[in-house]
Parts: C-alpha cells; structure tokens; sequence
C-alpha cells in the first residue's frame, strides 16, 4: 500500500508558502502543509477567523490573534463532551461567526475533533483547519475528516466526516512534549507502518530506537501520505478505509473500560489484535515485532500491563476492566448485528477486514495476557 503525494501546485498563490506537501483528501480540499506555525496568518485572516485551543496549546496561538477570537476548551478527552461542544456553539454565536470566517483548532486530537465537528455543523457548515500540537494529531486525528464527539462513555458516538481546508504541521512543536505523549503518538504511527508494509514498518523502527527530529519528520510524512491516500479512495469508510481502524476495537474498548489515554490504550489493541490474528493463521513474527516496538517505546502490549498502569490510579481488577470493555465492544460503531468488521493484521503490509463475532472478541479479551 504505497502514499502517494501530489504536487505542491495547489497551493493558492496569495498564500505566499513554501510548503513542500500538499494533498487534495476527499470531496473536499484538505492542503496539508510542513511549516512553521506563524505561517497560519496567511491560511486564516485574524479578522475573520476564531481560534479553538485549551489552556496549554493557547501559547501555540501567534500574537495577532486577538484574545477575544480564542476560544478555550478543556484539555484532553474531556473536551469531547456535548457540554463543551454547545459552549463553543455559544462562542461562535457571541463572536458572530459566519460563514466567510473560518475556525481553527490549535491543539492536540481532542481539540481538533471538537473544533472540527463544531465548525461542520455551524450555520451547516464554516470553513476550518488545524494546527497539530502532539504527535498522534500530527500523524493520525488532524487529517482524514472524522470529527465528533463522545456520548455516554462512548467514544466518538456524535460525529461528521468533514474535510478542513488545510492542516499546517509544524514540526518544532514536538519539542514541548514528553517521552510518553511522543510514545502515544506513535501508537497511532505504528499502526499505519503496519497498514502500508516493511518500508514504513522500518521507519518506525528506527524512531522508536531513536526519537530524534529526523526520525519523527519521516514517520509523520510517511503517515500523513498513507492516511491521506486511503482517504482519498474512501472517504465515508465503505472499504478500503476500515483498515485505518486496526487496533481501535480493542483499543477504544479499553479506553471506554479504563480511561487512560488514547495511545496507551491504542497501543494495547495493536498487540490484541495481533495476538488474536494468529488464530486466523497470520504470521507470528508482525505479533512479536508489534510487542518489541511498543516495548522500545515505553507503552503497554498487553491487559495486563494496562490494568497494571490503571491500578497505580485507583482500584481496579483485571475482571472489572475486561468486564466494561467487553461490555463498551457491543457499542462498537463498526458493528453489524452480532459482529464487528475487524481488521486482521497477518503481516506487514497485509491487513484485511474480517467479520468477527462480538462474542468471540469479549472471549478473546477473558484469555489474552
């Protein structure tokens, strides 16, 4: 499965960039551009734009946007949240936006997805675009269309597929984050490494060896290239774009059913789903170098260790967590009756769709380390 990118030559020439990556992603125009942040002047005019961020990606904001255009929504999951999505809705409404503004979100996926859903549903659609501040926004939640909010414990249960009209990744902001938000982040990078083959499963590799600028740089453009081709062919996920699903049954299942982290949980239904293709008959060796890369890394590769990190913030049994994800996999978006459209990785490179009864993956969960 090979990205591929297009010609820089869509970019409008008002907008006075240098951007070396540009890519047209579905029905709609998403250019996706490396530079710096201040370049985000020319994408969005200060007069006619509002700006979404929380309290820590508000530093990310350049100077010329006034204060009174900068929305504030909470940091991390909690901004999912129909509260928080009607109080921007108000914000919006306050600040008069219509529909020749356009919004920005400037933070991690959280704030992208919220932004993006509210600029998609507001006056039936605004222009909006992002600014990625972390490392799994930059390589997965900033493009591809999906935006949404969680409902009831669900995740992303209220959503649209609406492409923003350009994404600009500015690389030097990876240097504000720690060693485990950069490892969340290629949870979602080793996800497509495993989608695209043994090329891209090497970059990863290497910067799990060695979390250094170049390293990082190749794994989000080779990320951004496969998402965004994948996307370009299915853009309302009827094939080919379930397979950016890998590890999210059991990884958003564990999250529901935890509440630790997106690429933590990630991480884990990565090495779920590969421990649960080998009884599909896939190659054990994707299933050891998956565990050895999240190894390297720092995160967990498997309930165990899972429970283990949640334990250390309250009580909780490994009975208790399989028991709520189980439960959370009935909820599962990708569920046709009594199964889900899982994806099988068999090696790298060869990943299908398999139906898979929803009882047998809640069994799955009661037997797997």
């Amino acid at each position: 499965m090979d990205a591929r990118n297009s010609k820089p030559d869509s970019i409008p020439a008002r907008f006075g960039l240098k951007a070396d990556f540009v890519i047209d992603v579905g029905s709609g125009v998403s250019s996706i551009y490396f530079a710096k942040a201040d370049k985000l002047l020319a994408l969005a005019d200060p007069e006619h734009s509002v700006i979404v961020a929380d309290s820590l990606t508000r530093a990310f904001v350049p100077a010329c946007y006034p204060d009174d255009r900068i929305l504030t929504v909470p940091k991390g999951e909690d901004a999912k949240s129909p509260e928080a999505l009607i109080r921007l809705w108000e914000g919006f409404q306050e600040l008069g936006l219509g529909r020749d503004w356009t919004v920005v979100g400037i933070g991690g996926g959280s704030v992208s997805d919220l932004a993006g859903f509210a600029a998609s549903t507001w006056m039936r659609g605004v222009n909006f675009g992002f600014v990625p501040t972390t490392l799994l926004a930059m390589v997965d939640a900033s493009v591809g269309g999906k935006n949404g909010i969680n409902l009831c414990g669900k995740k992303n249960q209220v959503g649209s597929i609406a492409q923003p009209g350009f994404v600009l990744i500015d690389t030097s902001m990876l240097a504000s984050l720690g060693p485990q938000e950069l490892a969340s982040g290629m949870a979602e990078a080793l996800k497509h490494g495993i989608l695209d083959g043994e090329s891209h499963l090497c970059a990863i590799e290497r910067a799990a060896a060695s979390m250094d600028a170049k390293n990082l740089e190749a794994v989000i453009r080779l990320s951004v290239g496969l998402k965004a081709s994948i996307v370009q062919n299915d853009e309302k996920e009827s094939g080919q774009r379930m397979l950016l699903n890998l590890g999210h049954t059991f990884g958003h299942a564990l999250e529901s059913a935890s509440s630790l982290g997106h690429g933590l949980c990630i991480a884990v239904g990565l090495a779920c789903a590969a421990r649960l293709a080998l009884d599909y008959g896939a190659d054990g060796m994707v299933s050891q170098r998956i565990c050895s890369i999240l190894t390297s890394l720092g995160l967990p590769n498997s309930i165990d260790s899972l429970v283990a990190l949640r334990a250390k913030q309250g009580t909780c049994t490994r009975a208790t967590l399989i028991q709520k994800a189980a439960s959370a996999l009935y909820a599962d978006k990708k569920r046709n009756a009594d199964n889900i459209n899982f994806i099988m990785p068999y090696a790298a490179g060869d990943v299908r769709i398999e139906s898979v009864a929803i009882s047998r993956l809640a069994q799955f969960l009661e037997r797997a380390p």
